[in-house]
């Protein structure tokens, strides 16, 4: 948890401008395309989600299923300067944040505003990616 605000700061940090940064919205990736949000109640509401301050408590990794790459859509006054790499996986309204280097992934499950838009963007615009066959019966 802690590495990714490290990383989300980082990469605001490096904005242009110096006013506030945000999470402007999501977008959300799977077999058949990409969907997006930058709805006003994403920027009022990202707070509690996993790039944010207090974060959600870690869980156990979900069984293999069918699974969505996903951005956290990171800049400042409307533009977007970056992109927060995680994945979702809809079955277990699960956020996974992907370990670099020595770090370990982190699952998360997803709620309040974070899943709401989450489920919206699955439901409106894409299939998800499915799992692999050799993965599918564990």
């Amino acid at each position: 948890m802690k590495r990714l605000a490290v990383v989300a700061l980082a990469l605001l940090a490096f904005a242009p401008t110096a006013s506030a940064k945000e999470i402007l919205g999501l977008q959300l990736c799977g077999a058949s395309g990409c969907a997006s949000d930058r709805g006003a109640s994403l920027r009022e509401n990202m707070g509690g989600g996993p790039f944010g301050a207090g974060g959600t408590p870690a869980v156990a990794p979900e069984k293999p299923g069918p699974w969505y790459r996903a951005y956290a859509l990171a800049g400042d006054h409307g533009r977007v300067y970056g992109k927060l790499r995680f994945y979702y996986v809809p079955a277990g309204s699960t956020i996974v944040q992907p370990g670099q280097g020595a770090q370990t992934t982190t699952w998360m499950r997803a709620s309040g505003e974070w899943k709401r838009v989450l489920d919206e963007l699955a439901r409106r615009a894409c299939r998800p990616t499915p799992c692999p066959a050799s993965h599918a019966s564990r």
